[in-house]
């Protein structure tokens, strides 16, 4: 492939990921900003070498997200409003229409959205998924051999945001809880992957590996 022609390429990808999320938006009824969606699917297409690589290929998201409860969406919005928090969303914009939209930030987007680009996403969370249409299953991943059922070399990519962005998490663990989760899913990780597989993992110090 010549330069003209990768140009190209990258261009159609980039188009195909924007129309992808668009739909997306229209279907939920969500008019926000999906945070890091588009640069984790980027990263995803990269790695598979283009959208039309990607069709077909069974993606795992550890900690996928799920749709917040009354109760879920009250605590993390009063998370949200601590000093340095809050001075962030004052910078970004509108703070009490970005506090209001939150919760629905922390939905399986990815997921909804490799199934929009004919991937096979898994999804896993501690939330309910039952009303998404792509593989799901509703599962605490602190909990010992959690991923136990899954098979060994079944998945082309994982990836895991769980440390980063989980609310259910940080409210139910301690710090020294969350590392040792990190390491036991890491070595989940390492079983799970196909021979060539491509990981996207943030451990709990924010770190991908």
């Amino acid at each position: 492939m010549n330069n003209q022609e990768q140009i190209t390429a990258i261009k159609n990808d980039g188009e195909a990921l924007n129309q992808a999320i668009e739909k997306l938006k229209t279907k939920y009824s969500y008019e926000g900003s999906i945070l890091r969606l588009k640069a984790n699917l980027e990263y995803i297409v990269n790695k598979f070498g283009g959208v039309d690589n990607v069709k077909g290929k069974r993606v795992l998201d550890l900690g996928c997200g799920h749709t917040l409860d009354k109760e879920s969406q009250d605590i993390l919005k009063e998370t949200k409003r601590n000093p340095y928090r809050s001075k962030l969303l004052k910078e970004r914009g509108s703070y009490d229409t970005l506090i209001e939209g939150i919760p629905r930030m922390y939905e399986p987007w990815l997921c909804r959205a490799l199934l929009e680009l004919g991937a096979h996403p898994v999804g896993i969370d501690i939330g309910d998924l039952g009303s998404e249409e792509f593989e799901h299953y509703q599962l605490d991943l602190s909990k010992e051999g959690a991923l136990d059922f899954l098979p060994d070399k079944s998945f082309d990519f994982i990836v895991s945001e769980v440390f980063g962005s989980s609310p259910q998490l940080e409210m139910m663990t301690t710090t020294q809880d969350r590392v040792s989760l990190g390491d036991k899913l890491k070595e989940q990780v390492k079983r799970l992957l196909k021979d060539g597989g491509q990981t996207s993992f943030q451990d709990f110090f924010g770190e991908n590996s």
